[in-house]
């Protein structure tokens, strides 16, 4: 089974490739974004294949998937939804979380028994993150220097295992964290940061009146550095922010209040799905400011919340994220794998990891296998 392990980190690695997918299209206007979905149900399948042999471990977040499924199936008959292409990607997003979280549980407990694989994980983590960086540093040549690339902001992975270089490597995890700024991604800048402050030893900096006075210096002059290059841009589009003004509602905010507003006049006049859910096949009308898509039928939002009510209710949302955010105290730098977790829980607010991403689950699944059995392992 270690073989099948391998298996489900060499996917892992392959979808930090993904980004690269965006150089074709910026680059060439060639848009192979459909190719990007396959390594994440590759990882799906992996973690099916996996549970032939071995027993589901079923955690209260998985229960609670069941049940969702079960009553989402019974109300798109009450509600009479269609079966469409929204039907099969609900289901992908109820059975996914259940088989990724107990793959993960079972890896990290294979994991911290077998020397031999923690050493690949750690090859893997460092190979997404050099794929990252180089990445990173294309998109820097084409946009900064080339001016081809005709979009600010540029999303990696690199963020998302930016905890767990930072924990093993902190020279190579700041050089990577310049870059990152560099990208223009909101999301991934405050990932980055949110792990920075997690690291951080804000007394002992002020017991040290020199160090503090230069790291005061320091960020002064990435500031004015950063204003030089419009590196605020995406950030300044937030305080244009305008609730009278549609259009600047989505430009600033990326279209996800523009996505949750929507939602709120579906809700408004469906008072019943806000508490019960939508059911497996629904949709909701997104009207889109620009133009581009004025009478768009979405099946999801990328503001994880409202898109888990939209789906499944407001109670069972409610404990759903219950069931996520007490295993949170468990992260540790004691064992660096938990802190991709972080990141990945930080990232689910500003897009649609939960529902689409199996690597969300697997190192949740994993998180909860560092909770269950550290006490025989770090303490």
């Amino acid at each position: 089974m270690i073989n099948l392990n391998k298996s489900y980190l060499f996917f892992l690695a392959l979808t930090f490739l993904i980004p690269i997918l965006d150089f074709f299209y910026y680059l060439k206007n060639i848009d192979l974004v459909s190719i990007g979905k396959f390594p994440f149900l590759i990882l799906f399948v992996i973690s099916i294949i996996y549970h032939f042999k071995n027993r589901i471990y079923l955690t209260f977040t998985s229960v609670l998937f069941l049940l969702s499924l079960f009553f989402s199936f019974i109300l798109s008959f009450f509600y009479q939804n269609n079966i469409n292409s929204a039907t099969f990607s609900h289901s992908y997003s109820f059975l996914m979380p259940i088989f990724s979280i107990s793959f993960g549980y079972h890896f990290y407990a294979a994991y911290i028994e077998n020397t031999q694989l923690q050493l690949f994980f750690k090859k893997i983590m460092y190979i997404s993150f050099w794929v990252s960086i180089c990445l990173t540093l294309g998109y820097i040549y084409s946009y900064y220097i080339t001016k081809e690339w005709g979009y600010f902001g540029f999303g990696t992975g690199l963020p998302l295992i930016f905890g767990y270089i930072l924990t093993i490597n902190p020279k190579i995890a700041f050089f990577s964290f310049f870059l990152n700024i560099f990208s223009g991604k909101r999301t991934g800048i405050i990932v980055t940061i949110v792990q920075y402050i997690r690291l951080l030893k804000f007394k002992k900096l002020l017991q040290t009146p020199i160090a503090a006075t230069f790291s005061i210096c320091v960020l002064i002059f990435l500031v004015q550095i950063m204003n030089k290059y419009d590196i605020f841009q995406r950030f300044e589009l937030i305080l244009d922010f305008n609730s009278n003004d549609a259009y600047m509602i989505f430009i600033s905010t990326g279209g996800r209040l523009t996505e949750i507003i929507s939602l709120f006049n579906y809700w408004s006049m469906n008072p019943e799905k806000l508490i019960f859910g939508s059911a497996l096949g629904a949709k909701f009308l997104f009207v889109d400011p620009r133009g581009e898509f004025p009478n768009e039928l979405m099946h999801y939002s990328h503001f994880s919340p409202t898109f888990y009510v939209f789906l499944i209710g407001l109670p069972l949302t409610i404990l759903l994220y219950i069931s996520i955010l007490k295993p949170l105290k468990y992260i540790s730098s004691l064992e660096p794998l938990t802190l991709i977790f972080l990141s990945f829980f930080v990232s689910s607010f500003f897009g649609s990891i939960m529902f689409v991403d199996p690597r969300f689950w697997f190192f949740f699944g994993c998180l909860l296998g560092y909770k269950k059995l550290k006490s025989t392992q770090y303490v």
